[in-house]
């Protein structure tokens, strides 16, 4: 019987030994939003995250030119990282996704769309006598656009 007890004991010494080793998930609680929007003039947001371990950020890979972080990767604690976002006169809708990765797994998600505005015109120079004349100037150009003319001696059609 005190054979079987020693058994006994072994058995749950191993078993709370075995679970004490077993790996602690690493977890991760954002803070700030976890959706970003930012006008096509760029700007400035800040991702805020708790994280219980080392932790890096993985961007997608279509942010290279127009996003930039303050830091990348960190360790455990209260993070706080800086954003940069450029200006957007491309005609097209950005999106970026900032992964916080940490222990290996993705434990976060944090995601940023920027919309895009633009006004194009033609690069022209125009020459008139003193009788002045007619010439034609292109613009493209989203979102609300409005000409003002302060002046008597000019005009234009839209």
């Amino acid at each position: 019987m005190r054979l079987w007890i020693k058994y006994l004991e072994i058995l749950s010494v191993s078993i709370i030994f075995i679970m004490s080793c077993s790996r602690v998930r690493p977890e991760v609680v954002i803070e700030s939003p976890g959706v970003f929007e930012v006008d096509s003039e760029g700007g400035k947001v800040e991702l805020k995250f708790r994280s219980s371990s080392d932790w890096e950020i993985e961007l997608s890979p279509d942010t290279e030119g127009w996003i930039a972080l303050d830091r990348t990767a960190g360790s455990a604690g209260a993070v706080s990282v800086d954003v940069s976002v450029k200006e957007n006169y491309t005609g097209e809708t950005r999106e970026a996704v900032f992964s916080v990765v940490s222990g290996g797994e993705t434990c976060a998600i944090f995601s940023l769309t920027q919309e895009s505005s633009y006004l194009v015109g033609s690069d022209q120079t125009f020459s008139f006598g003193c009788q002045g004349g007619v010439f034609e100037y292109s613009i493209s150009y989203s979102g609300a656009c409005s000409v003002d003319t302060d002046c008597e001696w000019i005009s234009y059609d839209e």
